[in-house]
């Protein structure tokens, strides 16, 4: 009953995260050309907010806030209060917003005033000049796209995959594959034979998985080991009877592992997330890191995340959307 209620809230969490990040603004840094107006603007801005956040009691460098007063021009800040602050911040914000608009306008202007200058110095022309100016930021914005392009990239797709299977009494049988559709069932096959091998292990096999079930947790054979009375079967090979003997003669003074809660809490979940890189490739047909690293600073979204990973320990099931993942091999 609790599984299908918790996969439908997946699904309109995850569709109403993606229908809000297709509809949000997204900042392209650097698109906004600079000019000395905007930056002026934009100290005043950053003097604003350290006032302001001085203002309510934080900690804010002074040395920050004298570089900014020394570029703004702003003195005799020592009795406005947080009121004004905020005043002025909103002022400066609306202003910046305004003079954006005009960003390009503003960077014609100040390229043509330099050239003018350039001319006047140089004896020569200020189209002259001005030409020689837009052609300079052409090649400064064009230098890093052409730097990445000159470094060695990666040339060629992998054309064959060779694959050894084990046989047994026989010679090792080696194989190699040169189609997308044969190469994804070898790397499939392969995977699975790595990552699977603690299935034909002894533990996984009985007799001793039937005494000490799937987890290692089923009684009373747990507690005989722990406690030293457990009596190995006769058929279980050497190396697996003595590492049941080196557990049960472990000395008492060894703490012991105690069950643990494995839920999350919301301080654990958003401290979790919050460290990690909002790059990290994910499977593509979910949420990436970006949409959990930014619901940590919604109180709603976050509660609504740590139910979702919450639930599925505690009730013993994988959710639908858990399942999906993308396996693929790193050639080296």
């Amino acid at each position: 009953m609790v599984k299908p209620l918790l996969e439908e809230l997946i699904r309109k969490v995850k569709k109403t995260r993606l229908d809000t990040a297709h509809k949000i603004r997204k900042k392209r840094v650097g698109a906004i050309p600079w000019t000395p107006t905007l930056q002026l603007i934009r100290n005043k801005q950053k003097l604003w907010v350290c006032i302001f956040e001085r203002r309510q009691g934080k900690k804010t460098s002074r040395n920050k806030l004298q570089r900014l007063q020394k570029a703004t021009g702003i003195w005799n800040l020592d009795t406005m209060s947080l009121q004004e602050a905020l005043d002025k911040l909103e002022d400066v914000k609306a202003e910046h917003l305004e003079y954006t608009k005009d960003a390009a306008k503003l960077r014609k202007e100040y390229l043509e005033a330099i050239a003018e200058a350039i001319a006047k110095e140089n004896d020569t022309t200020m189209l002259t000049e001005l030409d020689n100016l837009k052609l300079r930021e052409k090649q400064r914005n064009t230098a890093p796209r052409i730097k990445r392009l000159r470094k060695k990239q990666r040339s060629g797709k992998v054309s064959i995959m060779h694959r050894t299977i084990h046989r047994p009494n026989q010679p090792p049988l080696r194989l190699a594959y040169s189609t997308q559709a044969t190469m994804t069932e070898a790397a499939i096959c392969e995977n699975e034979s790595r990552f699977s091998r603690a299935l034909v292990g002894e533990f996984m096999q009985p007799p001793l998985r039937d005494m000490l079930g799937n987890l290692g947790n089923k009684e009373p054979s747990t507690s005989k080991i722990l406690d030293g009375t457990f009596q190995c079967p006769d058929t279980l090979a050497n190396p697996y009877a003595k590492l049941l003997l080196q557990v049960r003669s472990t000395p008492t003074h060894v703490k012991r592992l105690t069950t643990k809660d494995i839920g999350r809490t919301e301080k654990e979940l958003s401290k979790s997330w919050r460290h990690c890189n909002s790059k990290t490739a994910s499977e593509s047909t979910n949420l990436n890191f970006s949409h959990h690293i930014a619901g940590t600073h919604n109180r709603q979204v976050l509660e609504v995340d740590c139910i979702m990973c919450t639930v599925p320990f505690e009730m013993g099931f994988s959710p639908s959307e858990y399942d999906i993942m993308e396996d693929f091999v790193l050639f080296k």
